[in-house]
């Protein structure tokens, strides 16, 4: 905890702070334009997915928008349940996405558990974001959601298996990790990835640690995340 101190001596270091807190803004906004003018990769395969509608191809998933959003939630054929800290992600989603739509930007999520395990977790934790299946396909591996190096090539934030192991990090080269991954519709039905983001880059979009980082105690990172629906049982 921090002293305690008369208002004056307040105000001053809350100056201070607002100084930095303006050079991480100006710093947010040019990261944010660098990004967007990373290249794009076209997007050769034909992914297959099911939804709440029966198959859907990448396409479909647009939902007749510019742009789409894809959080890959970690929830593997073998789970019964989906991922507590993916479920904490899922529970920071805007909960009106006309906001993104207004932007031609629709959001979904997708995992490799089969639809038929996807439907009733997600409506068990309430959640309104499409999510979808890639289950049987090769959509996790190629976007490195999920780490396979019998499948596919993988990286983990970038990173390959050879200098995972190097740095003593083998346990991330198998299995599935939290991804974000951002494509453009382009025309004559061309899809591109521009975007992805692994780990603590998406932090970024997670408004209850930031909602929590203008309190006294933080984030509290000593305790993990619940169920939303498992508080009460805590």
């Amino acid at each position: 905890m921090s002293k305690t101190a008369m208002r004056e001596e307040w105000v001053e270091a809350r100056k201070t702070l607002l100084s930095k807190e303006k050079a991480l803004t100006r710093a947010n906004d040019e990261l944010a334009a660098l990004r967007r003018q990373l290249p794009h990769v076209k997007t050769e395969k034909a992914y297959q997915f099911e939804g709440p509608n029966g198959p859907a191809s990448l396409s479909d998933l647009f939902e007749g928008r510019k742009q789409l959003i894809i959080y890959h939630f970690m929830f593997s054929p073998d789970d019964t349940d989906g991922c507590v800290g993916c479920s904490f992600f899922a529970d920071n989603f805007p909960a009106y996405l006309q906001h993104l739509n207004s932007r031609d930007t629709t959001l979904v999520m997708v995992s490799r558990a089969p639809y038929s395990a996807i439907e009733p977790f997600k409506k068990r934790m309430g959640w309104t974001v499409p999510w979808y299946s890639s289950f049987g396909s090769d959509f996790n591996y190629d976007f490195h959601a999920t780490n396979d190096e019998a499948i596919a090539p993988m990286m983990a934030n970038w990173e390959s298996a050879e200098s995972l192991r190097a740095r003593g990090k083998g346990n991330y080269i198998t299995g599935e990790q939290s991804a974000l991954s951002v494509f453009l519709a382009g025309p004559e039905g061309a899809i591109y990835h521009t975007y992805s983001a692994f780990s603590r880059g998406l932090d970024v979009f997670l408004g209850t640690n930031h909602l929590l980082d203008v309190t006294p105690l933080g984030r509290q990172d000593g305790e993990f995340w619940a169920y939303h629906d498992k508080y009460e049982e805590n």
